[in-house]
């Protein structure tokens, strides 16, 4: 292998976490909380979550009442609903780890739910990751920050 270690997002790289996930949980809370309102699109949900960003987004929907019924249910989701592995990865995935590759995930979502659409696949053992470097409330050690990406698992050669 040219590169010892791949380094993978999770959500909309490895799996449709957005779509399967992330929005039907959203539209799920503004049916129950803002019921006078309509859920934007899919698509337009994409482009909420890099502008203005989903928190100042869900800010400007929500009360903070809501904002903590709202992460209830996001919360509710992510542990019950497995998304699927893009079409190809996790044949990539397993191939690359059987060459002998390591892999690292960073990213925004919370590391057990990550290590659990994992533990779900049928190859779990064969895709499973070396390190799941997820959420953390310290800023420094999470995306964009440099430290996850610094804590990839060494090659061992």
């Amino acid at each position: 292998l040219r590169f010892k270690v791949l380094l993978l997002d999770h959500d909309d790289t490895t799996v449709k976490g957005t779509e399967e996930v992330h929005y039907p949980a959203h539209v799920e809370s503004v049916r129950i909380l803002r019921p006078d309102l309509e859920p934007v699109s899919l698509e337009e949900w994409f482009r909420k979550n890099h502008e203005p960003g989903v928190s100042n987004y869900l800010k400007m929907l929500f009360t903070p009442e809501q904002m903590v019924k709202e992460h209830e249910i996001w919360e509710k989701a992510m542990e019950q609903k497995v998304p699927a592995f893009y079409e190809g990865m996790a044949e990539l995935l397993k191939e690359y780890r059987a060459r002998g590759g390591r892999v690292a995930v960073v990213s925004h979502s919370p590391a057990h739910v990550i290590r659990h659409h994992y533990d779900a696949h049928p190859w779990a053992e064969q895709i499973r990751p070396d390190l799941v470097l997820g959420w953390d409330q310290d800023p420094a050690k999470r995306k964009p920050s440099p430290w996850p990406a610094m804590q990839a698992p060494p090659d061992e050669n």
